[in-house]
């Protein structure tokens, strides 16, 4: 099979996270930190603990709330789940409001991936739905990307629309990208009649996970399994 077709064929909710990830997680350390740029920008750094070999980096941005801390709660929480995966995980404030703020959020995400020296890593970025336009400014800057998720909790709330092509033209056509809803309404249209669409054989598919932070872990564990191999 073609990578591609091994990617459509992915079950990314099938295969359960692995036990030592939720174990390890637990000890993984969330360290806050800031970086002064336009206006000082608060993130969170979380490395793999013990010694797990590091498979690369996950850049992980926020909803409408700006904060990064939505992605450090219960425990362990996403954070420390994805640093026990093998990952460097750095999960980002953003300035208020976001939608005004776009290049100045964006320079600030250039300039951690500067300090924290992955800017010549390809990383995965998970971007919530609000901070979509932020992410896609940032991949338009850097060049490169391993893979992209973009979170949402219902199909309704999708923007700029309904169409993968579209959405795909945005962040370009050989990023593997994944749309993660928690809640199956419209699951179908959204990977372009599921069921052989044109929509459905490229590098973009929408799949939906029972809500929940473990749940959302479970697929971008799997994800990242398959755009950073063990």
């Amino acid at each position: 099979m073609e990578p591609v077709e091994i990617f459509q064929s992915l079950n990314l909710t099938k295969r359960p996270l692995n036990f030592y990830i939720l174990a390890n997680g637990k000890h993984a350390v969330v360290v806050n930190k800031s970086v002064e740029g336009d206006g000082k920008l608060k993130y969170r750094l979380t490395l793999p603990p013990f010694s797990i070999k590091n498979r690369g980096c996950v850049l992980l941005l926020p909803n409408e709330t700006g904060s990064s801390l939505a992605w450090h709660r219960g425990y362990p929480s996403l954070l420390q789940m994805l640093a026990a995966s093998g990952h460097t995980i750095i999960a980002a404030d953003l300035l208020l409001p976001v939608e005004k703020r776009l290049k100045e959020n964006v320079k600030n995400l250039k300039w951690i991936s500067e300090v924290e020296n992955i800017a010549n890593r390809s990383c995965v970025l998970v971007s919530e739905r609000r901070s979509f336009a932020t992410a896609l400014q940032y991949l338009a800057q850097i060049g490169t990307s391993d893979g992209f998720i973009i979170v949402k909790n219902n199909f309704t709330s999708w923007a700029p629309g309904n169409s993968l092509i579209a959405t795909k033209t945005l962040i370009g056509k050989d990023t593997p990208t994944v749309i993660a809803i928690s809640g199956d309404e419209g699951l179908a249209d959204m990977n372009g009649q599921a069921n052989g669409g044109r929509e459905s054989k490229g590098w973009i598919k929408a799949v939906n996970y029972a809500d929940g932070i473990n749940n959302l872990a479970q697929v971008i564990v799997n994800f990242l399994d398959f755009v950073h191999p063990r």
